[in-house]
Protein backbone atom coordinates (compact mmCIF):
# COMPACT_ATOMS: atom_id res chain seq x y z
CA UNK A 1 0.00 0.00 0.00
CA UNK A 2 2.70 2.51 1.05
CA UNK A 3 4.70 1.79 -2.16
CA UNK A 4 1.26 2.49 -4.20
CA UNK A 5 1.07 5.73 -2.15
CA UNK A 6 4.58 6.53 -3.27
CA UNK A 7 4.23 5.61 -6.69
CA UNK A 8 1.43 8.02 -7.12
CA UNK A 9 3.09 11.12 -5.44
CA UNK A 10 6.19 10.43 -7.81
CA UNK A 11 3.83 10.45 -10.50
CA UNK A 12 1.79 13.49 -9.87
CA UNK A 13 5.09 15.74 -9.39
CA UNK A 14 6.36 14.30 -12.63
CA UNK A 15 3.34 15.68 -14.30
CA UNK A 16 3.32 18.45 -12.43
CA UNK A 17 7.01 19.02 -13.51
CA UNK A 18 6.12 18.47 -17.42
CA UNK A 19 3.11 20.46 -17.43
CA UNK A 20 5.32 23.40 -15.93
CA UNK A 21 8.08 23.40 -18.75
CA UNK A 22 5.81 22.43 -21.77
CA UNK A 23 4.35 26.02 -21.26
CA UNK A 24 6.48 28.75 -23.78
CA UNK A 25 8.26 31.30 -22.15
CA UNK A 26 6.73 34.71 -21.24
CA UNK A 27 8.34 37.72 -23.01
CA UNK A 28 9.85 40.02 -20.97
CA UNK A 29 10.86 42.47 -24.10
CA UNK A 30 9.03 45.75 -24.31
CA UNK A 31 8.12 47.03 -27.55
CA UNK A 32 8.46 50.63 -28.40
CA UNK A 33 4.84 51.41 -28.16
CA UNK A 34 2.99 53.08 -25.77
CA UNK A 35 -0.55 51.75 -24.90
CA UNK A 36 -2.29 54.43 -26.75
CA UNK A 37 -0.17 53.78 -30.44
CA UNK A 38 -1.29 50.27 -29.81
CA UNK A 39 -4.61 50.78 -29.80
CA UNK A 40 -4.54 52.88 -32.73
CA UNK A 41 -3.10 50.63 -34.88
CA UNK A 42 -5.71 48.11 -33.75
CA UNK A 43 -9.11 48.78 -36.20
CA UNK A 44 -12.12 49.05 -34.29
CA UNK A 45 -14.80 46.41 -36.19
CA UNK A 46 -18.50 47.25 -36.38
CA UNK A 47 -20.41 44.59 -34.40
CA UNK A 48 -23.08 44.82 -36.95
CA UNK A 49 -23.25 46.15 -40.45
CA UNK A 50 -26.09 47.24 -41.59
CA UNK A 51 -24.89 47.63 -44.98
CA UNK A 52 -23.88 45.07 -47.36
CA UNK A 53 -22.02 48.08 -49.72
CA UNK A 54 -21.49 51.89 -48.70
CA UNK A 55 -23.93 53.81 -50.34
CA UNK A 56 -23.75 55.91 -53.19
CA UNK A 57 -22.41 59.58 -53.10
CA UNK A 58 -20.18 58.75 -49.99
CA UNK A 59 -16.75 58.53 -51.27
CA UNK A 60 -13.33 58.20 -50.10
CA UNK A 61 -14.14 55.88 -47.54
CA UNK A 62 -14.25 51.99 -48.26
CA UNK A 63 -15.40 49.25 -46.26
CA UNK A 64 -12.91 46.30 -45.33
CA UNK A 65 -13.79 43.62 -43.29
CA UNK A 66 -16.18 45.61 -40.80
CA UNK A 67 -13.82 48.21 -40.58
CA UNK A 68 -14.45 52.20 -42.50
CA UNK A 69 -11.16 52.88 -43.92
CA UNK A 70 -10.41 56.18 -46.13
CA UNK A 71 -9.05 55.98 -49.16
CA UNK A 72 -5.86 57.38 -50.54
CA UNK A 73 -5.73 60.80 -51.58
CA UNK A 74 -8.80 61.86 -49.15
CA UNK A 75 -9.40 62.96 -45.88
CA UNK A 76 -11.49 64.02 -43.04
CA UNK A 77 -12.91 67.34 -42.06
CA UNK A 78 -15.09 68.14 -39.26
CA UNK A 79 -17.66 70.55 -40.30
CA UNK A 80 -19.24 70.68 -36.50
CA UNK A 81 -18.40 69.20 -33.34
CA UNK A 82 -19.84 65.61 -33.89
CA UNK A 83 -20.18 65.62 -37.70
CA UNK A 84 -17.37 64.70 -40.13
CA UNK A 85 -17.07 64.55 -43.76
CA UNK A 86 -14.56 63.32 -46.83
CA UNK A 87 -12.28 65.56 -48.77
CA UNK A 88 -10.09 65.66 -50.96
CA UNK A 89 -6.90 65.50 -50.10
CA UNK A 90 -5.31 68.59 -52.20
CA UNK A 91 -7.46 70.95 -50.29
CA UNK A 92 -11.38 70.83 -52.59
CA UNK A 93 -14.07 70.51 -50.67
CA UNK A 94 -16.48 67.70 -49.07
CA UNK A 95 -16.93 65.20 -51.64
CA UNK A 96 -19.92 63.65 -50.63
CA UNK A 97 -22.55 63.27 -47.25
CA UNK A 98 -21.75 63.87 -43.46
CA UNK A 99 -20.63 60.95 -41.02
CA UNK A 100 -22.69 61.37 -37.85
CA UNK A 101 -23.48 59.08 -34.74
CA UNK A 102 -26.64 58.51 -32.97
CA UNK A 103 -27.65 57.02 -30.14
CA UNK A 104 -30.25 54.61 -30.48
CA UNK A 105 -32.09 51.28 -29.72
CA UNK A 106 -34.77 48.89 -30.92
CA UNK A 107 -37.08 50.28 -28.73
CA UNK A 108 -36.61 54.17 -30.20
CA UNK A 109 -35.81 55.05 -26.48
CA UNK A 110 -32.43 55.26 -26.12
CA UNK A 111 -30.78 58.12 -24.46
CA UNK A 112 -27.37 59.71 -24.28
CA UNK A 113 -24.52 60.46 -27.09
CA UNK A 114 -22.09 58.47 -29.37
CA UNK A 115 -19.12 60.88 -30.71
CA UNK A 116 -17.87 59.74 -34.26
CA UNK A 117 -13.99 59.52 -34.13
CA UNK A 118 -11.16 58.64 -36.58
CA UNK A 119 -7.85 57.96 -36.03
CA UNK A 120 -6.95 59.55 -39.33
CA UNK A 121 -7.71 56.54 -41.55
CA UNK A 122 -10.32 54.52 -39.96
CA UNK A 123 -14.22 55.82 -38.86
CA UNK A 124 -15.41 54.56 -35.58
CA UNK A 125 -18.98 55.06 -33.47
CA UNK A 126 -17.89 55.88 -29.87
CA UNK A 127 -19.97 55.59 -26.59
CA UNK A 128 -20.19 58.40 -24.77
CA UNK A 129 -23.72 58.56 -22.08
CA UNK A 130 -25.60 56.24 -24.87
CA UNK A 131 -27.64 54.00 -22.94
CA UNK A 132 -28.46 51.98 -26.20
CA UNK A 133 -26.41 51.45 -29.45
CA UNK A 134 -23.77 53.54 -31.59
CA UNK A 135 -25.32 53.48 -34.99
CA UNK A 136 -22.97 55.32 -37.42
CA UNK A 137 -25.04 56.98 -40.22
CA UNK A 138 -24.15 58.93 -43.44
CA UNK A 139 -26.73 61.89 -45.11
CA UNK A 140 -26.72 62.12 -48.49
CA UNK A 141 -28.72 64.78 -50.26
CA UNK A 142 -30.45 64.62 -47.25
CA UNK A 143 -31.28 60.99 -46.84
CA UNK A 144 -29.89 59.31 -43.76
CA UNK A 145 -28.37 55.67 -44.29
CA UNK A 146 -27.44 53.69 -41.26
CA UNK A 147 -23.89 51.86 -42.24
CA UNK A 148 -22.88 50.17 -39.01
CA UNK A 149 -23.68 49.26 -35.00
CA UNK A 150 -21.21 50.10 -32.06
Amino acid sequence: MRRIKIGTVVALVLTAMAFTYSQSPRSRSRTNQTGSQAKKSEAVKAKKLLVKELPKGLEGIVLEDGVFRLKPGYRFVKPSANTLAVALDNGGGNVGGTINCYCSNEEGTATGSCKVTTDRTTLVCRRGTCDGSCELATTIDGNRVGLAIY
